[in-house]
């Protein structure tokens, strides 16, 4: 009842063409009241600037913001603007109100966002590899997609491109083509890596480092690195 009241005169002009209630709630309200009257800010919140942009926001990501802003008023000179700009910063990255189960989904979005925007581009390449040996070449049984995705995308994309291209080149002979892929992908990240690429550089390391290619290219540095 009482946000009925107090969204009265604002959500008037700005909720009008927005469609967007402003405030269900109350709490966006409530709290930056309580903020104007118990916390020592520069300058009191704009109520009628912040609540608009905050009630488009997810609740949680918004009271998150409010709960920022009384950690450290003491530092922040314009309290108003630092709300709005971050409403602004959570709205471009789509934390808006209805989008997301509160939390877990926040903390997922943000942490891929940060980490491993290479990821998608690598995934991407994967599954058009998939779908592609799928559909073009003849195999026993189709690769399960949902089972081969995780690990070779846990590997680097250029052996996770190999493994496939290798399938491909077997493909009339491997029985099982999604078990093939799984155990070379567990291969490659224990480092029994197919004596690709990364097998022979250690290999040549080895006979040219001398002392070092002992230890480390054991077994094929001894062929190769002898003669050399």
């Amino acid at each position: 009842g009482m946000g009925g009241g107090m969204g009265g005169g604002y959500s008037g002009g700005m909720g009008g063409g927005m469609g967007m209630p402003v405030d269900p709630t109350g709490k966006i309200s409530r709290q930056v009241a309580w903020l104007n009257k118990n916390i020592p800010m520069a300058e009191p919140l704009s109520i009628a600037d912040v609540v608009g942009p905050l009630s488009k926001l997810d609740i949680t990501a918004a009271m998150k913001i409010l709960k920022d802003v009384e950690a450290s008023a003491a530092s922040i000179n314009f309290p108003t603007k630092y709300v709005l700009s971050a409403a602004n910063r959570l709205m471009a990255s789509g934390m808006v109100a209805g989008s997301v189960p509160p939390m877990a989904g926040v903390r997922r979005t943000w942490n891929n966002a940060d980490q491993q925007p290479a990821d998608t581009e690598a995934s991407r390449q994967i599954s058009k590899q998939i779908g592609r040996l799928n559909t073009s070449v003849p195999m026993v049984e189709k690769l399960s997609y949902s089972d081969v995705k995780e690990p070779l995308e846990a590997i680097p994309l250029e052996t996770a491109l190999k493994i496939l291209k290798d399938l491909e080149a077997s493909a009339g002979a491997i029985k099982s083509p999604t078990s093939y892929v799984l155990a070379a992908a567990r291969r490659a990240v224990t480092g029994e890596s197919i004596p690709a690429k990364r097998a022979r550089t250690a290999g040549y390391g080895g006979g040219m480092g001398g002392g070092m290619g002992g230890g480390m290219g054991g077994g094929y540095s001894g062929g190769m690195g002898g003669g050399m």
